[in-house]
């Protein structure tokens, strides 16, 4: 149930969540200014977990920049950099030590469709929030620290490059994606880092750090008049653009022509990674998180530790740690992966790939379909029992324009005949592999 009221303060229109059947509320408040802010009060924590996220991630790359008219390219990574950047203060004090100062323990990341700046605390929450809102707001950096700046980003990327766990996905990506950002490491390249300047950073913290594009969102043991009053008076001077953002989107379903790539790198054992490309559709949000679920399923029960595939290869020695699997549906990019250490990659590849077509005829077991189901839901029960757990779902929740109890209620409403269409996208059309050799073989 969703009751509006009028809070005293501000005349701000406050929407208060509630659920009877999971027993949880939270209010949902849109700013004047169109910053979307949750606060979910949680009984038996002492603590507070706290996101700030930007709708700007690695893909972003193609826009049209804040007052301007023609789309512009950015450096691959620049939405990263920017992340790093963030932290510094004008006063020349990074804003991890100040958050620090005040006990809260902050951290940030950048994902292929958001930036999060987030941090855990258990005293001086209002004091932590607007000290994250103020630095996030204010990009302070310079000409001479972004210059340093690159030398950082570099060796950060460049350890990540010689991950083979990383390369092994990232050559699949490049396989199924030509065109598609995806395919490019979210630092970017060692020729892109160069590339970033002061100027570039600003054009993107001007477009797309705009109230209306930013979310926060706050969960545990906080004081809700305080905390809401002193987020209202941080906000009431910081300005949004009244356009919404035009970035460049790629929609590709385009032929795969090349489906194996090859490459040594310095580890023991061979990689093998499969991955399949699912047709892209226009889905909304709920369909696509349900259709993970469903893929999910079919993955799990071929490739699970406890899946009598993953047992028969372990007996013969191909492998000897558990299979990793995934499902990616989201809305420019669709994919499945199985990937694994093996002793022999051409016979692992090929017992993989047999094993992943043959998912397109298998009947569904309607027991451990079930049980599934079950998991799933008493996951989503699990999520009200960690801050962590409840921000994620209200992360996910906005973005699919919903409360969070309707977006939970849809979305964990499977059924066997979704479950069965979604078999069509065990395609061997789609399919590629990528893998890693020890650089020791001739």
């Amino acid at each position: 149930m969703a009751l509006t009221k009028v809070n005293k303060y501000t005349n701000l229109k406050i929407k208060e969540e509630k659920s009877a059947k999971y027993e949880e509320e939270y209010k949902h408040i849109i700013l004047p200014n169109g910053l979307n802010v949750y606060l979910y009060n949680k009984e038996g924590f002492n603590s507070t977990y706290v996101t700030y996220s930007v709708n700007y991630g690695s893909i972003d790359n193609e826009f049209v920049p804040y007052n301007m008219d023609e789309y512009v390219k950015m450096p691959e990574g620049i939405a990263h950099f920017l992340e790093h950047k963030t932290f510094e203060c004008a006063d020349g004090i990074d804003a991890t030590e100040k958050l620090m100062d005040l006990g809260a323990d902050a951290n940030a990341y950048t994902s292929y469709e958001e930036t999060v700046y987030l941090f855990s605390t258990t005293e001086n929450v209002n004091e932590a929030v607007i000290t994250l809102l103020d630095f996030v707001s204010e990009a302070a950096y310079t000409k001479e620290s972004v210059k340093k700046e690159q030398d950082i980003i570099e060796q950060e990327r460049a350890m990540y490059a010689d991950n083979p766990s990383a390369v092994v996905k990232r050559n699949a990506l490049k396989l199924i994606y030509k065109n598609h950002p995806i395919s490019i490491d979210i630092a970017g390249t060692k020729s892109s880092i160069k590339e970033i300047t002061k100027e570039k950073l600003d054009l993107c913290h001007k477009t797309f750090y705009q109230p209306s594009n930013m979310r926060l969102i706050i969960v545990g043991k906080f004081d809700y008049d305080s905390l809401l009053k002193a987020i209202v008076d941080n906000q009431d001077s910081r300005c949004n653009s009244k356009e919404d953002i035009k970035r460049r989107r790629y929609y590709e379903n385009e032929e795969i022509t090349k489906q194996s790539i090859i490459e040594q790198m310095d580890v023991n054992m061979p990689i093998v990674l499969l991955a399949i490309r699912i047709p892209q559709e226009e889905l909304s949000y709920v369909d696509r998180e349900k259709r993970e679920l469903y893929l999910t399923y079919w993955l799990k029960n071929s490739f699970d530790h406890n899946s009598s595939f993953y047992q028969q290869i372990k007996k013969t020695g191909l492998v000897s740690s558990p299979l990793v699997y995934q499902a990616t549906i989201s809305e420019t990019y669709q994919y499945m992966m199985v990937s694994g250490t093996t002793t022999d990659e051409k016979e692992f590849s090929q017992l993989v790939k047999k094993e992943l077509l043959s998912i397109k005829n298998k009947s569904v077991d309607i027991d451990k379909y079930n049980r599934y189901v079950k998991k799933v839901k008493a996951s989503v029960i699990r999520s009200f029992n960690s801050l962590e757990g409840i921000n994620n779902n209200l992360q996910e929740a906005d973005d699919a324009k919903m409360s969070l109890f309707e977006y939970i209620d849809k979305t964990i409403k499977l059924s066997i005949e979704e479950l069965k269409a979604t078999q069509a996208y065990f395609d061997e059309e789609y399919l590629v592999e990528s893998i890693i050799i020890p650089k020791k073989r001739k």
